[in-house]
C-alpha cells in the first residue's frame, strides 16, 4: 500500500507534504479506534469489498507513527535533525523521551511564533554527533552548554557526549522553560 512508504518519504521532506499525507490517511483509512485499515481509495472512506470490516493493516499503522516522529526528529546514526519537517500547523509543541537512532533520548520544545526552541539530548553512550538544527526560527545561532557552538556547515554543528549525560541546546533566543 502507497501509505507505508509515502509516509517516511515525505516526513524527510520539509516542503509540507509530510501533514497533508498523513490527514489523507486519517480521512481515508483510519478506523474510531486508531487502527489504519484497507480501503479502497475511491470513495476516501472505509469501503471495501470486504464491507463494513476491511482489514487491519499494521504496516500503514506503523509507518503513520513513524512519519509522525520524523517530522519532529529525524536520526540516523550519529547524525540527528532537529525539526525537520514541521508544519505550520503545528506552531507550538513538545515531545518528550523521543529515542533516537545511535542511542540518544531527546526532549523538545518549540514556538514558532515566538522564533525559540530548545531540547534535551541525553546519551545512552560516548559518542560524537552531528546536530541539525530547525530552520525558520529566526537566530540561526546554537548553544551548547552555554556558550555559541561552532557550526560544522549551515545549520550543522558537531557535539561531542559521554555516557550518560545531558545536553541541553536551544536556538532563537532563551530556554524554553519545562
Amino acid at each position: 500500500m502507497w501509505t507505508t512508504w509515502t509516509h517516511p518519504c515525505f516526513s524527510k521532506s520539509p516542503v509540507g507534504r509530510a501533514l497533508a499525507c498523513i490527514e489523507i490517511l486519517a480521512r481515508s483509512a483510519v478506523g474510531p479506534n486508531l487502527f489504519t485499515y484497507h480501503n479502497d481509495w475511491r470513495d476516501m472512506g472505509l469501503g471495501s469489498p470486504w464491507g463494513r470490516n476491511p482489514p487491519f493493516q499494521i504496516d500503514a499503522n506503523l509507518g503513520l507513527c513513524a512519519a509522525i516522529f520524523e517530522m519532529v526528529v529525524l536520526s540516523l546514526p550519529g547524525r540527528i535533525q532537529l525539526l525537520p519537517a514541521l508544519p505550520a500547523k503545528w506552531p507550538t509543541g513538545r515531545v518528550e523521551g523521543i529515542r533516537c537512532r545511535g542511542g540518544i533520548i531527546i526532549d523538545l520544545d518549540w514556538n514558532r511564533p515566538n522564533q525559540v526552541w530548545s531540547a534535551k539530548l541525553t546519551s545512552v553512550k560516548p559518542q560524537r554527533l552531528l546536530l541539525g538544527i530547525p530552520e525558520g526560527f529566526g537566530s540561526n545561532e546554537l548553544n551548547i552548554r552555554g556558550e555559541r557552538a561552532v557550526e560544522m556547515c549551515p545549520g550543522w554543528y558537531e557535539v561531542e557526549m559521554c555516557e550518560g549525560e545531558t545536553l541541553r541546546v536551544n536556538g532563537g533566543g532563551e530556554y524554553i522553560t519545562r
